[in-house]
């Protein structure tokens, strides 16, 4: 089962597949118990994907992680995978206005507008 689900998403290593369900589940409960997510880095990195692009091959970041979350979005719909980037950019272009938050933009959450 796991296989042929690996398989809808492109991927076929089903020790990849899971592991980076494990990123999404690790953010969500992150979030869920009121962690906090600009400097966060995983624990245990994003397994190497060609389909995935990482800034730097930086596979621990939050942005690495929105990578991830990107990927899965984009094979279900293209359009929210759009619309999901664009509110990103809009987000971190908007408040790199303040110089602190740029540079936590930059060298904690490791954004680079590219996605």
């Amino acid at each position: 089962m796991q296989n042929e689900i690996s398989k809808q998403y492109g991927i076929k290593d089903t020790s990849k597949f899971i592991n980076l369900l494990d990123t999404i589940v690790y953010i969500r409960n992150v979030c869920a118990h009121g962690g906090v997510l600009f400097d966060l880095n995983i624990p245990k990195q994003i397994t190497f994907l060609p389909l995935i692009e990482f800034n730097n091959n930086d596979r621990n970041s939050i942005d690495s992680c929105i990578r991830v979350i990107l990927y899965f979005i984009q094979v279900i719909s293209i359009n929210r995978k759009n619309d999901t980037v664009n509110e990103l950019n809009s987000l971190f272009e908007e408040n790199s206005k303040v110089d602190i938050v740029e540079k936590i933009i930059k060298n904690e959450i490791n954004f680079v507008k590219n996605y």
